[in-house]
């Protein structure tokens, strides 16, 4: 076959990318922005959901592609767990985070305090909502990540979540779009190793991934400025007159430190410099004249007291596994003081006493006046 003459196949093969995107198209440099940006962002979320579940969850590196939303949403199966995610801050609008329902079970069990072996056969709204508060952490987490990559601040909030039905028509995400929209899809393997694994994918807007490229784009000419300035900065020093009539010989420019670059960047070559402690000169008193102060002032003012019997930090999942008779250890021993507190400051330790039938505390223990008066600035 000539190299001027497509095959039918050829032909049917463009005719489906024109029908399934709309004729959208990325070059293999955008797309691989995009997967190695949408990696670090899922890496990051990832990893804020195993320090969560104290379990080790893998992802594999996503793959991309385009369709038309009314092709996107049927390749979500039933039972998938979707989350919507809202974009604010460099970034506006949303997307869509789906797990396959089998290992959203497995990872609801973990969360409510189990092991991941008797996962529940169906999630309902208490599933649903612990899910999302897990969501929530690994979208914080890929806020971050995306927020240090572009240079400029994203924030990333957990929307409606839910589970896909049959038809699909319990995804109301893509409603919010008619059937031809183009969207960007990024899937990628996530498991739980001995327990699960299944898809997860991402889906947003073309426009979404267009205005991703433009800060990245923005991030990358910016950074290329600053090398370029540093290097305008080297001027050579014009050679001295020395006796005898010969010039001085150059002496060798000493190039300039680059400004820091964001986290986790490396931009062109590194640059060699010679670090040497600082020396600064000996720091002197000043004598300055006593404060004057009236607290009479403030004599009047009402302050919150507080007494703390102690304190603990618990996980999501032992918060909702409690009920009537469950017991909370507190960071307290037994007979130690209790900490009285103005206004979430310490001013004093005392002891319970009950005076007519109500309790109390008797004070043993009180920082000092000019203590106290500091802890309430």
């Amino acid at each position: 076959m000539s190299k001027e003459v497509l095959s039918q196949g050829e032909i049917d093969a463009l005719l489906k990318t024109v029908e399934e995107t709309g004729g959208e198209h990325f070059t293999d440099t955008e797309e691989e922005a995009l997967i190695e940006l949408t990696k670090l962002a899922l890496e990051s979320a990832v990893g804020a959901m195993s320090a969560l579940t104290n379990r080790e969850l893998e992802l594999e590196r996503p793959e991309i592609g385009l369709n038309r939303r009314s092709i996107a949403e049927k390749k979500i199966p039933a039972g998938t767990v979707c989350l919507g995610a809202l974009f604010e801050g460099a970034l506006t609008g949303q997307a869509l985070w789906s797990t396959e329902g089998a290992l959203s079970a497995v990872f609801c069990d973990i969360l409510l305090g189990g092991d991941g072996t008797s996962p529940p056969e169906a999630l309902g709204e208490t599933q649903l909502n612990t899910m999302k508060e897990a969501f929530q952490n690994g979208l914080d987490a890929s806020a971050v990540a995306l927020s240090e990559a572009l240079g400029e601040r994203v924030k990333v909030s957990a929307g409606a979540i839910n589970t896909a039905g049959a038809g699909h028509e319990e995804v109301p995400y893509f409603s919010d779009y008619d059937p031809d929209h183009i969207f960007v899809e990024l899937t990628g393997k996530l498991s739980l190793p001995d327990l699960a694994e299944g898809e997860l994918r991402l889906f947003y807007p073309a426009e979404l991934a267009r205005e991703l490229l433009k800060r990245l784009t923005a991030r990358q000419e910016a950074d290329s400025g600053d090398e370029a300035a540093v290097g305008s900065d080297e001027e050579p020093e014009p050679p001295a007159e020395v006796p005898g009539g010969a010039p001085e010989p150059k002496k060798e420019a000493r190039p300039k430190a680059a400004p820091a670059k964001a986290p986790g960047r490396v931009v062109g070559s590194a640059i060699k410099v010679q670090v040497q402690p600082a020396k600064f000169e000996g720091l002197k008193p000043v004598a300055t004249a006593p404060e004057q102060q009236n607290i009479d002032l403030i004599m009047d003012v009402p302050l919150h007291l507080t007494v703390e019997l102690g304190r603990t930090r618990m996980q999501v999942r032992q918060i909702l596994a409690l009920g009537a008779g469950a017991v909370i250890e507190l960071d307290k021993l037994a007979g130690e003081p209790l900490d009285v507190l103005i206004n979430g400051r310490l001013i004093a330790k005392g002891e319970v006493v009950i005076i007519n039938e109500n309790f109390g505390v008797r004070i043993t223990d009180v920082v000092s006046q000019i203590e106290r008066v500091q802890n309430l600035r």
